[in-house]
């Protein structure tokens, strides 16, 4: 079972990258782009 990162980050390129970035080194990811967005998907 990987681990899961939320980013909170509003530039899409940024948000991409680290997300590539991150499943490459074996994490799941979850995008947000503002804090109100990413605050409810933090609950899951």
């Amino acid at each position: 079972m990987n681990k899961t990162i939320l980013i909170i980050e509003d530039d899409a390129e940024i948000n991409s990258m680290l997300k590539i970035l991150l499943n490459r080194n074996g994490y799941d990811t979850l995008s947000a782009y503002s804090g109100t967005e990413g605050v409810p998907t933090d609950t899951l």
